[in-house]
């Protein structure tokens, strides 16, 4: 499902290699989470000790995105957090 767009794939339409192992970047996509609902969530998850993963909240733009380009950028991002975390 990389190449699939993220509203495709949260609406049920995809479905490549469900069951299989995957190489993808583990990721929590949410799409209609109230702020409060959100919080709380990301909260449990911190505090249950599972590893770090990518988030990401569905949005008008990024729902047409491929999943694989979400992965990326939100990588990508998550890098940039953890150097200016650790100072350069």
């Amino acid at each position: 499902d990389l190449s699939a767009p993220l509203a495709g794939i949260l609406n049920g339409e995809a479905g490549e290699g469900r069951d299989a192992a995957s190489t993808m970047r583990r990721a929590g996509i949410m799409s209609g989470f109230a702020q409060e609902e959100l919080h709380r969530l990301l909260k449990g998850y911190r505090e249950s000790g599972l590893p770090a993963i990518l988030w990401a909240t569905l949005t008008p733009v990024s729902e047409n995105w491929f999943l694989k380009d979400l992965l990326e950028e939100l990588a990508a991002e998550a890098e940039a957090f953890r150097k200016r975390k650790q100072g350069g």
